[in-house]
Parts: structure tokens; C-alpha cells; sequence
């Protein structure tokens, strides 16, 4: 059954003509009568009487009127609906970001590159509403960009050929301590094997960590930590060192106003801190061309 043999039936049942109704539908007479019958025919009833003049419609054309003008306004909404929302996610364009970035670097660099975003809308998706499967939402295409810190996505081995990525600033990690705790001998570098400094640290197997990791063993003589907690957020570890559960890296972005209150301390000197680099990725296979094009402006403007 077709869409347009419902259209036929309810204008020749609005003209009650066969000549009037084909030529409001645009078609020959015998087409359109052609169309009425295949109607008739997949319903296996008698629409028609063609005996009057004007044609008038049997019970089962009255009872049918009602019902066609429902399927053809329902068809059409669905379509409308559907369209809609191709229309929309062609314009809304899903952004991973990292914790703290989110707060810290994002609305200053999408000020920065409002030109090019135009009338887009910009979903952000954070690391709680991730669940932290940033690369898998990626790969799924759920998400089209990630804004996050350097090595969050691999890009070595098998991957390699998978993403592409853009650097759009730097920062550094700090090793912190609430300052009140300074007086304390156990937080200053160097510890000791025997007296190691409490740590809150990052997620194993994070961007983070593994930068953490990587400082501790270039210092593996005069960093000794005792790790006692771990979590995935740039903002709770800040929360848990200013309430002196132990030290930690974190982003000076994060931090540089609790540096200047005073609240925070850093351990230490500029030898202990690590840089970081804070990128833009997307995933090859993605080639929606809303993607392919801010992808080519952001690259070009950073």
C-alpha cells in the first residue's frame, strides 16, 4: 500500500470526482483511477459507488476517510519529526571533555573559536556522563571531539592510524599540600622510605597517573609516596588535599587561586613539576561533514 493511494482517496472523496481529484493529484484520469482500484484491491473492500453522480463513497469508504487523514498526518509528523532531528544533529556537534578542563580551559577556548562553532550547538559531555569511555564513545561516534590532556588517547600500535589530534595549550602539574601541613617534616622532597608523603593520587592506567608515575621514578631517590586514595577527578583530589588527606599533582590551572590565598602550597621546586599538553581528538572514521569541516577550521585557527 503507498502513501499517495491514501492522498487519492481523500481528495476524490473531498471533490467527488474522478476528472477533479486527478487533476488536483497532478495525474491522468485513468492513472488515478488506477490508483483508486489498487487501493481497493489491497484493503479487498469497495470503496466507490460508481453508480452516482457525483460518485459517493460506500460504508467502507466513510468509516475509511477518518482513519487515511490520521495515517497521512501521522506519516507526515513522523517524517517532519525525523528530519528535525537530522537537521538538529547536523548542527549539534558532541564534545568529550576531561574534568577540570571543562571548567578551566573550555569556556575561554570556545570564546575563542565562536566563529567558526556559528549557530552549532554544543553538547559537552563530562567524564561523569562518560562514565570515563571517552575513546569507546569515540569509536562509537557518540562523541565527534575529545578535549583532554596529552596520551589520553593512544595513538601508537593499532591505533595509530585511528586518531588524529591538535594541540590547543599547555599547563602544568604541581606536587601541593594543604600549607597549614608544611610544618609537618613528612611534606617536603625529599622523603623517605620510612616516612613517605600521603598521596591522593590519579586513576591507574590515566593520563595522569601515568605522568605522576613517570615523575616519581625519574626522583625514585627522594619521592617516596604512600598512596591513600585515588580517584578520576582533578577537582575532587584539589577537595581532598585543601582538607589534608595528603599532597598531589595537580593542574596549576586548577589551583592557581588557592596558590595565591595561600591555602595550598607547593612542594618542592620547578624540577618536580610536569608540563602536560591539553588536545583536541577525533576519530579517523568519523567523516560526518560537520565534522570534517569545524575539524579543518579549529585545526587551522587552533
Amino acid at each position: 500500500m503507498e502513501l499517495n493511494w491514501l492522498e487519492d482517496f481523500i481528495s476524490l472523496a473531498n471533490t467527488g470526482s474522478f476528472s477533479k481529484a486527478a487533476t488536483h493529484r497532478n495525474v491522468s484520469q485513468s492513472a488515478f483511477s488506477r490508483r483508486i482500484h489498487s487501493l481497493e484491491n489491497w484493503l479487498g473492500t469497495s470503496l466507490i459507488d460508481r453508480h452516482t453522480h457525483p460518485i459517493s463513497l460506500t460504508d467502507a469508504g466513510t468509516q475509511l476517510v477518518d482513519t487515511a487523514n490520521l495515517v497521512i498526518r501521522t506519516i507526515y509528523k513522523i517524517r517532519e519529526d525525523f528530519g528535525y532531528r537530522e537537521r538538529t544533529r547536523l548542527r549539534t556537534l558532541n564534545l568529550g571533555v576531561a574534568d577540570h578542563l571543562a571548567v578551566h580551559f573550555v569556556p575561554a577556548w570556545l570564546q575563542s573559536v565562536r566563529a567558526f562553532l556559528g549557530d552549532r550547538k554544543i553538547q559537552l559531555v563530562t567524564g561523569l556522563k562518560a562514565g570515563m569511555g571517552f575513546v569507546e564513545l569515540l569509536k562509537d561516534r557518540e562523541l565527534d571531539f575529545l578535549l583532554a590532556y596529552g596520551g589520553s588517547v593512544s595513538k601508537r600500535g593499532n591505533d595509530s592510524s585511528l586518531f588524529r589530534s591538535v594541540t590547543l595549550g599547555s599547563d602544568e602539574l604541581l606536587p601541593v599540600c594543604k600549607t597549614t601541613l608544611r610544618k609537618d617534616e613528612t611534606y617536603h622532597f625529599p622523603t623517605t622510605a620510612e616516612k613517605p608523603v600521603p598521596f591522593v593520587g590519579y586513576m591507574p592506567a590515566s593520563a595522569m597517573a601515568n605522568l605522576v608515575n613517570q615523575e616519581s621514578i625519574e626522583h625514585a631517590n627522594e619521592i617516596h609516596l604512600k598512596p591513600v586514595m585515588e580517584t578520576g577527578a582533578v577537582e575532587t583530589i584539589r577537595a581532598l588535599v585543601l582538607e589534608g588527606f595528603g599532597m598531589a599533582w595537580l593542574p596549576y590551572t586548577a589551583i592557581r587561586e588557592d596558590l595565591k590565598l595561600g591555602l595550598l602550597t607547593e612542594m618542592g621546586d620547578k624540577s618536580h613539576r610536569i608540563p602536560f599538553t591539553i588536545e583536541l581528538y577525533r576519530y579517523t572514521a568519523n567523516t560526518r561533514p560537520e565534522v570534517i569541516l569545524l575539524w579543518d577550521k579549529l585545526r587551522a585557527g587552533k
